[in-house]
This record gives structure tokens, C-alpha cells and sequence, in this order.
């Protein structure tokens, strides 16, 4: 056959195979990408965002409402003081110097007692020049008042040696057994740079709606100072009214913008410096945000400073978070929560304080991002991986057909050599290609080998999923075969989790993000969290897995637990891994130094296995090094995240290896300790066996405030499973009006969303606990909610809720604790 008409290898196999293999991971890259993946991490970080800002606006709005602006009693006094004068000398109080003078000196002790109680930074009272409504003057005018700061709400004196005092007439200027601040005066004194909003509002409003209660004209101020060196605060006044309607005054107390600054954790949003919170003053019907304080690195980076915010109407996450083009071209997204105080339902109601939390727009979705572009990534190398296979698999099926060309075209005439035609050409061009490619590659063989592995190993649990989950095997399958699937999808779902888990640990040690928890862990809870994991994979392999740990004392470390059992899971997984049937890996420990707080200990990690060479201990902490990639397990990533860990620990980490002998890793750490307190016997908290849940959890109703049908559902079936009956309510006004409309006793339990439309899972656990009925404070109300923060805990049992589970729900932590709460309830 002439090679004119011979078929090439590239026509007939590598083309269609290519093209076939390109498709299916452009498929990939666009069904994970595009089917709401990214949309729903963008979603859950702006919900995250919102949650925070919301949580932190609850807790400053409590503080205004319940503590700082509780002054009921004390205006009673000041009124029945007044009543007294107003008795014994006519209404003259306004217009007599001398009775001011008497009455602030007598009404002092009420003022210093409400600054120490409402734990404020100031306290304030002016009275009035005289019974008739007060107008700003411009030029100035002059009142008496008394006015006392207290810069640390939290200093514990007792007596007043530590507060200031800045407004007071002169002739009692030393009667208060306080030092008299450097901005002291005798009288409040308002012009065109000062002018008194908090002492002209709430009066004026009060003269403005005669025989209304002063409690509706409580006004919450801009911030202002008393004079041009004095600190800025924001105030909150009401006006002094007489038993015989005479208006002749105004209490109120003063709050610092630094210690307001200070209730304001920037960190809490988005890391260390990657986060504001802004509280501002804005008026309705407007874009302006004016703000009072802040806090943190963005604020100061990308807004203009003491300048109104203007936020624009491109809005996310349900109308709560908003883009705002910041200074230096920045893109911020803001998350916008109004507070609910006491001036909504007064005649100040149009201007709101709202507090802002402002993220970078690149930090708010950066997982998101790199998730999408690792995806690209391993797509594109996925491709790059499996052509270079399919040239490889090309190659050798074709390479004794080109031995045979060479040997025909070499023949020489009477040679008596019987050879086949191939009827295939360009063969010797096709090796040529692989070669030179497989020479290139050579040159960055680390990461080849890294992504190749990746390939290996993502490829193969994505396609159990596929595979198990394809028509073609759950549809004619019977029961025992689902089950088998779905546990085979599971774990393949759990090894891909662990593998991308450490690819974003060894980003977050490279961008330094990694953080370490510094929480308190006996020594035996940290050999009981990885020594059995270890024990099995040894039994499997039956390798002899020694563990010489008992000279270690017993006691309280101060450190992150889980990353320390990481770093001893990835020594002794590979010690197992590459030591051969009835070898030996040991881990001994012991104290090196011991003081009354530290401690130093000296954790060796040896095998019998195959070892290193002296090349690969060069760079074997380096990311996706391996030494035996044949393997086709793993990243290469195991010993580069243990190294970088015990760095972030302040530790050490040695290695000596020899080929054909074994391994020995040497690691010193040092931690912070305590004793260990004895622990009484009791039985451990909440574990209860198949058979006692079934006892207890059968035949119980619980109330399922959810609001997402797919939670709704999973939430369902899980609670079926223990025959358990559940009734929903898609928001919290829905589940409280379910049960106050149910008889006493019909619902066994609450399964409570915090984040819920119409009305929260909080403010529903308030309302429910509110109610007048026998069983509304004793039904157990557990959280299952995505708010998994320290803080939403707190304020889940803050509103009435006896336990809190973070989504995704684990169901046995679920039965456990609702049977955990039943039992209380029964006790």
C-alpha cells in the first residue's frame, strides 16, 4: 500500500479522543461554575456579611434602648423636686438664678447616680431661661446646667475622684468632690458652631405637643462637642416637665465616639484589616449617611472622612447590601442595618441611626473566585494531563509497527523475512512529537506530577458520583444497591472534600491567612483525636504501630488542637503509607523543659520503611514534592503544611532518612499549660445509644421554623427517620402564631432558623417565650441555623434558645440534642 494512502494516527485516535476529552471538561468548568456554585458562595458570603452588621446593630440597639437611655426614674426625681420648688416658691425656677443654682446643686446626686448606673460617658442637665419655647439664637445664648463625663465606663471607682466635671455655675464649681475638667464653664452656651440640637429638639417638641408625656420626645443627637477641644459625644435628652405642665429643662446623658468606637470590632467582619464598621446618622428620603464614628482600615483607605456616604441604589442580598465606589478606585460592598430606637415613634422618627459594615468587594468574594479559578485550572490541566496520555498510549501501541517500517525499509532483496503491512504512516513523526513534549515537561516535572495526581485523584471520586448517581443505575436498582451507591457517593464526596481542603490550606499558609486558635485541650483529648485513626490504618497494613507517650504529664495545653493532630496525622500517614508489611512505626514523646506556665516537649516519629534519598531531603517541605508520584496518591502537600504549621507554632521540625532503613521526624514545640482539674464522675453530656433515642425521640411533634424548601425537606426526612412528627412554618411569625394557636403541651419541641423573612428565628424564640401559657417557657427551642459564629450562639441564648446547631446538620448531633433537651424538660 503506498503511504500516500495510509491513514495518519492524529486522523484516526488522538483528534476525536482530544476533542471528546476537551468537551467534557469545558462541560465541567461551565455546569460547576454556572450552576449556582459560585452565585450560592457570593450569596453566603453577602449573608455573612449581613448577619454581623445585623447582630452587632442588635446589641448597640439594646444598649440605647434598655441601658443607655433609661432615665425614667431620675427625671421622676428631678419632677418631684421641681413639684416642690414650684410649691413652695411659684413657677420662678426658670427666672431666678439663685433657685437654679439650689436646684442643680440639689439634683446632682440623681445625676451622678444615673452616670454610674447607665454605665455612660457623661451625664447632663439644662434648665431652661424661662417657661416659654425656646428659639435658637444664632449669636448665642447662655443656660444654666451641670454636666459630668466619665471617660472609662469600666474603671470600678466608687467614689468620684475619676470623673470631670465641664459644666457647672462657678459658685458650685468645687461642690461635687470632682476635678473640674479643662474644658470646664459655667453655663451651656449654644451660637452658630454649637448649636444645642440635644437641648432645643427635645424641648421645643415638648412645648410644640402640650400634654404629651415627655417619653415620646426622647432625642438621640448628632455628634457634637461642648466646646472646640472638648471630645465629641452623641447624646440622648429628654425634656423635664413639671406635674403643672411647666417645661423647664432637659436631662440626658452623653456617649464618647471613642468608647462608641470601641463597641465597633472592625475584625469580626472579614479578618484583620479587611473590614469598617460605620455608625451613621441618616435621614429618610435620602442617600446621605452621615457618620458619627468608625471603625477600621477600609473606612480610613476608601471613604471620605467626616464627609456624608452616599450609597448607590445597586443593591444584593435582599435589598442589604449595597456597592459603594470608594477612594482609589475601590468597588466596597456594604452591608446597611437601621436602628430601631426611640425616636422612630417620636417627631424625630425621620432621621435614623444605622449602622454600616463596609467590605472590599475583592475580600467579600474572594473565595468564590479562587474556587472558580482552581476549577479553570484543574480543567485546563485535566485536559493538558489526558492529552498527553492519550499521545503516550498512541505511542506504544505504535511503536513495534514503526520497528517493523524501519526493519522493511532497511531490507535488502533476498532477505527472507515475512513482515505485515501496517497500512498507518507519519508514526516516526508521532514518537518524535512525544518525546520532545515528554523532554519539556521534564523541566517542571514537580508540578506536572502535582496536577497529574490532582487530576488522578479528583477524577476518580467524581466519577463514583457520576457514575453511581448516572439513571442508568439508580433506576432498576433495589434498595440494598441504592444504599450502596449513595454510601460510595458520600465518601467520594468526603476524600474530594479532604483533598481540596488541603490545597486551601497550603494557600492560606502561602497568603498568610492561616490563623491558629489558642484554646485550652488536655494532652489526652489530642492523642485520642489521631492515635486511633493511625492504630487502623496500621491494622489494615499490619504494621506494628508502637506508641510511647506515657511519659507525657496530663495537663491543660493552650493552642490549636487540630492543627497540632494535623501535623501528626500527615507524618504517621506516610510512615504507614511507605513502610511495608510487618514493619514498625513509632511515635514517642517527652518533656524537655518545664516551667510554672510552659512547657517543651520533643515528638520523634520514626519508621521501618523505605526511606528518602539524599536529593529528595533537600526540598522535601517544598509544595507537591514527591518522591514516589508513581503512586498516584495524594497532593505532595502533607509535609509542606505539617512544616509551615509547626513554624506558626513557634516549633522546629528535623527529618533523617536513609533509603532502604527508614524515617525519623524530630518536632519541639512549646506550649502554654495548666493543671488539670479533676473531673467528677458523671456520665458524658449528651450521648445517648439507638435504642434510647428510638425511646425517647418516637412519637414526638416538633415545630419547624424554616424557610428554605430544601432545608424544609432534608430536615423532614432526617426527624421521620426517628419517627419523630414535624409540622412547618416557612417563617418565625408563622411558627408563632402555630403555636399560640396549638394546645398546651401539643408541640414537644421548636427547630428554630435564625434568618428568616417577616420575622426572625430570634424575635419569633421572643415571642414564643413572651406568650402566657403554661408550656411557652419550658419547650425546648434549639437554633439550626447557618449563623455558626461565637456571637450568634450568644445571642440565640440571649433570646430564649437552649441549644444551637450550625448547619449542614449532622443527624446524629441532631437527635442527640433534641433528646438531650427532652430529657431536661421531663426532669
Amino acid at each position: 500500500m503506498s503511504s500516500n494512502k495510509s491513514i495518519t494516527m492524529l486522523t484516526r485516535i488522538c483528534i476525536p479522543l482530544f476533542l471528546v476529552i476537551l468537551l467534557q471538561s469545558l462541560a465541567f468548568y461551565i455546569v460547576t461554575v454556572n450552576g449556582g456554585i459560585i452565585k450560592m458562595l457570593d450569596s453566603n458570603a453577602e449573608a455573612i456579611l449581613s448577619d454581623r452588621v445585623e447582630n452587632r446593630k442588635n446589641e448597640l440597639e439594646s444598649m440605647i434602648n434598655k441601658q443607655w437611655g433609661n432615665m425614667n426614674f431620675y427625671c421622676d426625681e428631678l419632677n418631684t423636686l421641681f413639684d416642690e420648688y414650684a410649691k413652695e416658691h411659684g413657677n420662678t425656677l426658670c427666672s431666678d438664678a439663685e433657685l437654679k443654682r439650689k436646684f442643680i446643686f440639689e439634683s446632682s446626686d440623681a445625676l451622678f447616680t444615673m452616670l454610674r448606673s447607665n454605665k455612660v460617658n457623661g451625664a447632663f442637665l439644662i434648665l431652661a431661661n424661662s417657661e416659654e419655647r425656646p428659639e435658637v439664637n444664632g449669636d448665642g445664648e447662655s443656660f444654666y446646667g451641670l454636666c459630668v463625663r466619665d471617660y472609662d465606663v469600666n474603671s470600678g471607682y466608687t467614689h468620684r475622684e475619676d470623673l470631670q466635671l465641664l459644666r457647672s455655675p462657678t459658685a458650685l464649681a468645687n461642690a461635687f468632690d470632682c476635678p473640674l475638667g479643662s474644658n470646664w464653664d459655667p453655663f451651656f452656651t449654644f451660637d452658630r458652631s454649637r448649636l444645642g440640637d440635644y437641648f432645643y429638639m427635645p424641648i421645643q417638641a415638648a412645648h410644640d405637643n402640650p400634654g404629651v408625656t415627655a417619653d415620646n420626645f426622647i432625642y438621640l443627637s448628632r455628634a457634637h462637642s461642648l466646646s472646640e477641644n472638648d471630645r465629641k459625644v452623641i447624646s440622648i435628652s429628654r425634656p423635664l416637665i413639671g406635674s403643672n405642665g411647666v417645661i423647664y429643662g432637659v436631662l440626658g446623658v452623653e456617649l464618647t465616639t471613642e468608647y462608641l468606637t470601641s463597641l465597633l470590632p472592625s475584625k469580626e467582619l472579614h479578618g484583620d484589616e479587611n473590614g469598617a464598621y460605620i455608625l451613621a446618622s441618616h435621614n429618610d428620603g435620602t442617600d446621605d449617611y452621615v457618620p458619627i464614628t468608625a471603625d477600621g482600615i477600609v473606612y480610613k483607605l476608601y471613604f471620605p472622612q467626616d464627609k456624608p456616604i452616599i450609597l448607590s441604589d445597586d443593591r444584593r442580598n435582599n435589598d442589604k447590601v449595597y456597592s459603594y465606589e470608594g477612594n482609589r478606585d475601590a468597588t466596597i460592598c456594604c452591608s446597611v442595618s437601621k436602628m430601631n430606637i426611640y425616636n422612630r415613634n417620636t417627631p424625630f422618627k425621620t432621621r435614623e441611626l444605622t449602622l454600616i459594615g463596609a467590605v472590599e468587594k475583592e475580600n467579600l468574594y474572594k473565595v468564590s473566585k479562587q474556587i472558580k479559578a482552581s476549577l479553570f485550572i484543574i480543567s485546563i490541566f485535566t485536559t493538558a494531563v489526558a492529552v498527553i496520555g492519550i499521545f503516550i498510549v498512541a505511542g506504544k501501541v505504535s511503536k513495534p509497527v514503526r520497528r517493523l517500517a524501519q526493519r522493511v525499509k532497511s531490507m535488502s532483496p533476498g532477505d527472507d523475512t515475512a513482515l505485515g503491512i501496517t497500512g498507518i504512516s507519519e508514526i516516526d513523526q508521532l514518537v518524535n512529537a512525544i518525546e520532545t513534549q515528554g523532554r519539556t515537561i521534564s523541566q517542571s516535572k514537580v508540578r506536572t506530577e502535582f496536577f497529574s495526581n490532582m487530576s488522578h485523584d479528583l477524577r476518580t471520586p467524581m466519577n463514583a458520583i457520576i457514575g453511581f448517581s448516572a439513571p442508568e443505575l439508580t433506576e432498576d436498582s433495589n434498595r440494598e444497591q441504592l444504599t450502596e451507591n449513595l454510601n460510595k457517593i458520600n465518601n467520594s464526596g468526603k476524600y474530594m472534600l479532604g483533598l481540596i481542603n488541603e490545597v486551601l490550606d497550603m494557600t492560606k499558609i502561602d497568603t498568610g491567612h492561616m490563623e491558629l486558635e489558642s484554646r485550652p485541650f488536655s494532652t489526652d483529648e489530642l492523642w485520642q483525636s489521631f492515635l486511633p485513626m493511625i492504630d487502623e490504618l496500621a491494622k489494615n497494613k499490619k504494621i506494628n504501630f508502637i506508641k510511647d507517650i506515657a511519659q507525657i504529664q496530663s495537663v491543660n495545653l493552650i493552642g490549636d488542637k487540630q492543627r497540632l493532630s494535623q501535623i501528626f496525622v500527615n507524618i504517621l500517614s506516610n510512615a504507614v503509607k511507605f513502610t511495608h508489611e510487618g514493619g514498625t512505626v513509632k511515635i514517642s514523646a517527652h518533656e524537655t523543659e518545664k516551667t510554672t506556665d510552659r512547657v517543651s516537649y520533643k515528638i520523634e516519629i520514626s519508621d521501618t520503611g523505605i526511606g528518602m534519598s539524599k536529593e529528595f531531603q533537600e526540598h522535601m517541605f517544598d509544595a507537591f514534592s514527591q518522591e514516589h508520584p508513581s503512586t498516584k496518591e495524594g497532593t505532595g502537600l502533607g509535609l509542606a503544611i505539617a512544616e509551615q504549621l509547626v513554624k506558626l507554632m513557634g516549633g522546629s521540625i528535623k527529618c533523617e532518612s536513609e533509603l532502604g532503613k527508614g524515617t525519623t521526624f524530630i518536632i519541639d514545640v512549646e506550649f502554654t499549660y495548666t493543671e488539670l482539674k479533676e473531673k467528677k464522675n458523671e456520665k458524658e453530656h449528651g450521648i445517648y445509644t439507638p435504642e434510647e433515642l428510638a425511646s425517647i425521640l418516637n412519637g414526638r411533634k416538633v415545630l419547624l421554623c424554616e424557610d428554605h424548601p430544601m432545608n424544609q425537606q432534608i430536615a423532614c426526612r432526617l426527624l421521620k427517620k426517628q419517627g419523630i412528627e414535624t409540622e412547618i412554618a416557612d417563617n418565625g411569625q408563622i411558627g408563632v402564631e402555630k403555636f399560640s394557636a396549638s394546645e398546651v403541651g401539643y408541640y414537644d419541641a421548636v427547630l428554630m432558623d435564625i434568618r428568616m423573612p417577616i420575622m426572625t428565628g430570634l424575635e419569633a424564640t421572643e415571642a414564643i417565650r413572651a406568650l402566657n401559657r403554661a408550656d411557652a417557657k419550658a419547650v425546648p427551642i434549639i437554633a439550626m441555623t447557618a449563623n455558626a459564629f461565637t456571637e450568634d450562639v450568644e445571642a440565640s441564648t440571649a433570646a430564649g434558645m437552649n441549644a444551637h446547631l450550625a448547619k449542614p446538620i449532622e443527624p446524629q448531633k441532631l437527635f442527640q440534642t433534641i433528646a438531650e433537651q427532652l430529657e431536661k424538660t421531663t426532669k
